[in-house]
């Protein structure tokens, strides 16, 4: 079972590098900057801090393996937003995956809307399989982001 602990975005970076390290795809197709471990890890972590000074109520977590740096998921609780995640190839498997999702709606009490390049297909369709729904759609510089929310219980 993972660890969610509270973490400051100025030790994050090994939490956002861990989620990157091992999957080459990942980041040569899907990230936005595509490149090596290093620069996509260096981009998440200047996206997340350019969020991070731009609003008030940001919440940044690691996701620890028996104390071993796996992952990360970066939070807005006040505006419901999933804003940054990151998972180790590794430790993708149906559990752990379905336990970041449980985290991430506990945190924010099920209303949670987030926006991916709609070139990462494999965390859109990740999503769309486990309760979220496409809301629309919007244009950041070139790239397009597709929003989604988690479907709501009626």
């Amino acid at each position: 079972m993972l660890e969610y602990i509270s973490v400051r975005l100025e030790t994050m970076y090994p939490y956002i590098e861990a989620a990157f390290r091992g999957d080459a795809k990942l980041c040569s197709e899907y990230h936005i900057s595509c490149g090596d471990t290093s620069s996509c890890s260096a981009h998440t972590h200047n996206r997340i801090l350019d969020f991070i000074n731009s609003t008030k109520g940001v919440l940044t977590y690691a996701i620890l393996d028996k104390w071993k740096e796996v992952g990360f998921v970066v939070l807005h609780k006040q505006l419901g937003i999933l804003y940054s995640f990151g998972l180790n190839i590794a430790h993708r498997n149906t559990e752990n995956k379905e336990q970041l999702l449980k985290f991430v709606s506990d945190s924010l009490n099920g209303e949670v809307k987030t926006y991916l390049y709609d070139r990462n297909k494999p965390a859109i369709n990740f999503l769309l399989k486990n309760g979220y729904e496409i809301q629309g759609e919007m244009m950041d510089n070139n790239d397009k982001e597709i929003i989604l929310n988690q479907k709501q219980c009626q």
